[in-house]
């Protein structure tokens, strides 16, 4: 379990670090988890997918996509209810990964 939380945050780290551009980001910080939801809805009309991640006990994970995938929001969810956006970008690939030589 810990190894698994290890890496998680380094994912997490990582889409910090190389995620998409300032331009890509959105324009918030964090918010509680209901107005984070209503706020991505209305200005990006993104909703939250499928089930969310846990990282440990005290924080969640959940992706935030567009329809068809054009833009996502990737947020955290603290223990006491408060969102944070760690990650956005656009044109979310559903499923698979493309194979490395793609890129």
């Amino acid at each position: 379990m810990f190894s698994r939380a290890i890496w998680a945050l380094s994912i997490i780290g990582t889409l910090m670090t190389y995620g998409a551009g300032a331009q890509d980001a959105p324009q918030m910080g964090c918010a509680k988890w209901g107005d984070m939801n209503e706020a991505l809805k209305k200005e990006y009309k993104e909703e939250p997918t499928g089930p969310a991640g846990l990282i440990g006990d005290k924080v969640m994970i959940q992706v935030y996509l567009s329809p068809n995938g054009a833009t996502f929001t990737v947020v955290a969810i603290k223990a006491d209810g408060m969102a944070c956006p760690v990650a956005s970008g656009t044109d979310w690939i559903d499923g698979k990964a493309p194979a490395a030589e793609t890129f």
